[in-house]
């Protein structure tokens, strides 16, 4: 080794020492109150997970911040506050920025669209985007959502005589169907051909892995053009994945263009259609990104929040029987939700009910993440410029001293008392689709889709859980938490048919 490298090696040494020794133990933030994480020599390469998270919230005294060490032993806060959290999310939102980290895995799955951008940047994004999500536009697609809520419940009848179903599976390649629909106008059809490419490719890249774990570590310390350029087998299964959507949205984009250009200026009330005409957005690589955004958010999300749905009702049968006996007499025929009937599904209250239940318990984000960008004050409490503050929503969604009746039971009785707040004592304690500049801009979207696919799968099926994991022998649910929360496992359901 030439001395030239021993100098630079050197340095490196250094450098990571001063970041994972030394810099912690000169925090300004050492009053805070911590866990006991043992010596750093034995956690370096450990990030505690969400439900990690949620114990030191609920057993270490705290003023709603705990201070903790993650990978590298690099310093993080545990904001266990809601007004704490709202402070960040809603008061100051552009003095804080998602970490690098999540940023790279987050662009690898969704393209350079609305959920990375930062600053001003995500303004002139957003602003854009929410014409494409305003009501009367989401109104319009109810008739995507009915049917294929249709092709679901005739696809999954086909084979529920025959005992457990992969609803799972059904579900995931459904909800490709309608984002590739409703977000750019085009058919994937992947429900009804289950070995089409896309849907293979798609599945492969977002399957739930030891090689996804992997990817996650190793973006928390790694830069981003070095990741990159590891042979990974992750890698190639998200570049496929992503290469996927891109290469069909990109065709249907073009022809939008074409359309619009011609003499009847259409580009068809999906999501892209609208932001091409209404927002006057023409810029190819700008639409292809956003269409990643709409598919990548749009799936993952909804996919774990519905799963966990029938995974409710077949635990709660007497809440099954409920929703159904309301959706069959208010829609008039058992059908009617996927038959284009769509006009009462709005004013369903326990089925209203039932989704924002099923979205506070089981909200596919567990846990937000921002860095400040300058010195901020967070309730309180001054904080300097590069802070991590770690959200997690779960804390609140689920915490005895912020919802009136035990915030851990599935109780959709809860909004049926109260349907704006479900006892929660505000609305910044419901933290599902996050709070401020950075709400989630698809909410509207993912509650229609929710309840259309839940209404047309309940009025038609009851269901019994058989269990997760191949031909559903695991009985344990598992959940894995990356980004998003995903069951482990397919989720596997007996099925009956209700006639009449």
């Amino acid at each position: 080794m030439s001395n030239l490298q021993l100098v630079i090696a050197g340095v490196f040494v250094a450098l990571l020492a001063h970041r994972v020794l030394i810099k912690p133990s000169s925090s300004p933030l050492k009053h805070l109150p911590a866990p006991d994480q043992g010596p750093a020599r034995k956690r370096l390469f450990v990030e505690p997970g969400p439900d990690q998270l949620a114990e030191w919230a609920q057993k270490i005294p705290n003023q709603g911040f705990i201070r903790y060490h993650g990978v590298l032993n690099i310093q993080k806060v545990l904001v266990t506050d809601h007004n704490a959290i709202h402070d960040i999310l809603a008061a100051k939102p552009y003095s804080y920025i998602k970490p690098p980290p999540i940023t790279k895995i987050v662009r690898s799955l969704v393209g350079d669209g609305l959920i990375v951008a930062e600053g001003d940047a995500h303004k002139t994004q957003k602003k854009a985007m929410q014409l494409a999500f305003k009501a009367r536009q989401i109104k319009d697609l109810y008739p995507v959502f009915e049917r294929k809520a249709k092709e679901l419940v005739d696809k999954v009848a086909e084979v529920a005589v025959f005992g457990s179903v992969d609803l799972g599976t059904y579900l995931h390649r459904t909800i490709l169907d309608v984002i590739g629909i409703a977000g750019f106008g085009l058919d994937f059809k992947c429900l009804e051909n289950p070995s089409g490419k896309l849907a293979t490719d798609y599945a492969r890249g977002f399957t739930p892995s030891k090689a996804a774990q992997k990817y996650r570590m190793l973006a928390l310390f790694m830069p981003p053009w070095l990741l990159d350029r590891l042979p990974l087998k992750r890698n190639q299964e998200m570049r496929t994945a992503v290469a996927a959507v891109r290469e069909a949205a990109s065709k249907v984009i073009e022809q939008k263009a074409i359309s619009l250009d011609g003499p009847e200026k259409q580009a068809g009330n999906d999501i892209i259609g609208v932001l091409m005409k209404e927002a006057n957005v023409r810029d190819e690589e700008t639409l292809v990104n956003q269409a990643m955004t709409v598919t990548g958010a749009g799936h993952d999300t909804i996919h774990f929040v519905i799963e966990s749905a029938i995974w409710e009702m077949s635990r709660h049968p007497a809440i099954q029987d409920r929703l159904r006996r309301e959706i069959r007499q208010s829609l008039n025929s058992p059908s009617a939700v996927s038959d284009g009937e769509h006009t009462g599904i709005d004013s369903l209250p326990y089925l209203q009910a039932v989704c924002n239940e099923v979205l506070r318990l089981h909200h596919s984000i567990p846990t937000m993440y921002r860095r400040s960008i300058e010195d901020v004050v967070v309730a309180g409490q001054a904080f300097p410029k590069g802070t991590s503050f770690i959200m997690p929503i779960g804390v609140i969604n689920r915490s005895p001293k912020l919802w009136k009746s035990d915030p851990l039971t599935f109780d959709p009785e809860r909004w049926m008392q109260d349907p704006s707040l479900g006892g929660a004592e505000d609305r910044k304690i419901n933290l599902t689709f996050s709070a401020g500049a950075r709400v989630c801009i698809g909410e509207r979207f993912a509650r229609a889709e929710l309840k259309h696919l839940l209404a047309g799968l309940v009025s038609n099926f009851k269901f019994t859980w058989a269990g997760t994991g191949e031909d559903g022998k695991q009985q344990e649910l598992q959940l894995e938490h990356g980004i998003t929360s995903r069951m482990i496992g397919s989720l596997w359901v007996k099925m009956e048919l209700v006639r009449g």
